[in-house]
């Protein structure tokens, strides 16, 4: 078969892909966390992230009048939670509690301080609340001028405690599964397709830490289900490992984009089918993001390419993946994931033998 030479369409969805992934970084999403202000008067640490959670508190005030203090009002009965996360410590989890006391003559105190007359309003206050636990409790004390005290114990109902979310300090993992359809071209052969399952595994160092870290992912199609024009099961397995730079701040409510360079490892399994390659070991760069739609879904893209040999006007030798899916973020800081990728490799081993090997996967994967 001839050699092609010439091959500009590899990097034609490349680009595209690209092109989009960079468009998405120009547009951070902004939650209400991000003007909630948080009361500590001391300077914030440089690496202190603070994000809007999935989730809202209840407030539940006793259901006896007597119980009560005496007009006091709360703004908002489910309050936003906010996420509070400084690298190797757990997340907290924190509240603005709003309301109002109007009662002439009398003091609101919280932890034994006044919370009145703070603010343009005299009689409303704020009050910054630290959930340990799914049930929590605000003790409020109100102070007449003749030296009558009314107390109030309001509980806070949270849905998910964060005592036990914390970043994790080894980084991120996902496994998944799924259907892929492999495509192999083999001059000295024709053409062979197949329909299989496939795994993959993908982990990451931690991103919040520094903007480098290590990429590293694992995939072997597995458990051939049909084949054309003979019955085989030919496996491919395909592993990379890559250094990634992180373009803008960490954060939970804005894009994450990512440069990727590495390198690729992949090989064919024949089990006895009459074509095959092994150990194609490539060099590799990319480019990744994460852009989150709204609170409860994000895109996820990437754009990989192997560059395996030049000619005049392009590579005529090459590996591209592409890849595209959403994510949904579940508790305990863990998502999942549902992704399409394609990966197209040619490669020229000797002057008349032409391979070239696709592969579209679809996966339902787990990350954590």
């Amino acid at each position: 078969m001839k050699r092609l030479r010439y091959c500009w369409y590899p990097f034609i969805p490349f680009a595209f892909l690209v092109l989009f992934i960079l468009f998405l970084s120009l547009f951070p999403v902004r939650t209400e966390a991000d003007s909630v202000p948080m009361a500590p008067s001391s300077p914030a640490p440089t690496t202190l992230r603070i994000a809007k959670a999935k989730w809202s508190a209840e407030i539940v005030r006793p259901t006896t009048l007597s119980k009560q203090i005496k007009y006091l009002s709360f703004s908002e009965n489910h309050i936003p939670v906010v996420l509070i996360t400084t690298p190797g410590n757990p997340s907290q989890s924190v509240i603005e509690v709003r309301g109002h006391y109007s009662r002439p003559g009398w003091s609101l105190y919280f932890h034994g301080e006044s919370i009145l007359g703070k603010l343009d309003d005299p009689s409303e206050f704020r009050v910054t609340v630290h959930l340990t636990s799914t049930t929590n409790q605000l003790t409020l004390i109100a102070k007449g001028a003749s030296g009558t005290i009314e107390q109030e114990r309001i509980m806070i109902l949270n849905p998910i405690s964060l005592e036990t979310i914390r970043p994790n300090s080894w980084g991120t993992a996902r496994i998944s599964v799924g259907i892929a359809s492999l495509f192999f071209h083999q001059s000295s052969y024709g053409d062979f397709r197949s329909t299989t399952g496939v795994v993959r595994i993908d982990y990451a160092t931690p991103s919040w830490e520094s903007a480098l870290g290590l990429d590293f992912q694992l995939l072997s199609t597995v458990l051939t289900l049909n084949s054309q024009p003979i019955q085989a099961g030919p496996q491919i397995i395909g592993a990379k490992l890559a250094a990634t730079y992180r373009l803008l701040p960490e954060s939970m409510n804005s894009s994450k984009i990512r440069l990727t360079l590495g390198a690729s490892y992949l090989t064919m399994l024949s089990n006895g089918a009459p074509f095959g390659f092994a150990n194609l070991l490539t060099p590799e760069l990319g480019i990744s993001t994460i852009f989150s739609i709204k609170q409860d879904l994000a895109l996820i893209a990437a754009a990989r390419f192997q560059p395996l040999s030049k000619s005049v006007f392009g590579f005529d030798q090459y590996g591209v993946n592409l890849s595209l899916g959403g994510r949904i973020p579940t508790a305990r800081n863990h998502a999942l994931d549902l992704e399409a990728s394609i990966s197209d490799v040619k490669v020229n081993p000797t002057q008349n033998t032409l391979l070239q090997a696709r592969l579209f996967d679809l996966r339902l994967g787990y990350r954590f």
